[in-house]
């Protein structure tokens, strides 16, 4: 068997705990509608401070900017995934807390973002393929979050012999270089069209 074919078994193993994941990621996203509700101001700090660091972000150049969302998304998703080596509920938790976090950011973005009619009506076909890459994005990125939190899962977690454990988080560690890191990237480049493509709209329509 390919190592491509042999990394495709091993992803297809984990369907139901990446399902489980996907579970616990929607119930924290749904669970940021009361955290905004009733300000609960130890889990909207984060979230502030990532929307802040936003637009500066949202000021550099295509290239700068797709390394820096592949590098960070790449990096973490991976860290969260190594979490399993200790406890295999700390991939879930950092599942339900990432569900929280995009609905705590994505509630303060719309908030932040309200336009008056006249300027929505105004480049509506670069904003239709803004949000379309938008949703590609998702459409990528998650199930790439889902799969690799389900993999921390089945890691091991604390009190599992040392070589065993070292020998599970090497095939993680190959699967997610040879089939998840790819598609976070690609995700990561769909992601900077799409902002380009917002930031670019709303300034023609703000003016200079």
């Amino acid at each position: 068997m390919s190592e491509f074919h042999a990394s495709i078994s091993f992803l297809t193993l984990h369907l139901r705990p990446a399902a489980y994941a996907a579970l616990v990621f929607t119930l924290g996203l749904l669970s940021s509608i009361t955290v905004v509700k009733y300000r609960i101001e130890v889990l909207l700090a984060f979230p502030r401070w990532l929307s802040q660091k936003l637009p500066r972000m949202l000021s550099l150049s295509a290239l700068p900017m797709l390394l820096i969302i592949f590098g960070f998304n790449s990096t973490a998703i991976l860290l969260y995934m190594l979490t399993g080596a200790a406890h295999y509920l700390a991939p879930v938790f950092i599942a339900f807390m990432t569900g929280t976090h995009i609905g705590i950011i994505s509630i303060l973005a719309m908030g932040a973002s309200a336009a008056p009619p006249a300027a929505q009506e105004q480049g509506m076909a670069r904003r239709r393929f803004a949000l379309l890459c938008g949703l590609l994005t998702g459409l990528l990125e998650l199930p790439c979050f889902w799969l690799a939190i389900g993999m921390g899962m089945t890691l091991g977690g604390f009190g599992a012999p040392v070589d065993d454990l070292a020998a599970m988080a090497l095939v993680r560690l190959s699967v997610y270089a040879r089939m998840i890191a790819p598609v976070l990237f690609l995700s990561a480049a769909i992601e900077t069209i799409g902002i380009k493509l917002m930031d670019g709209g709303e300034k023609k329509e703000g003016g200079p």
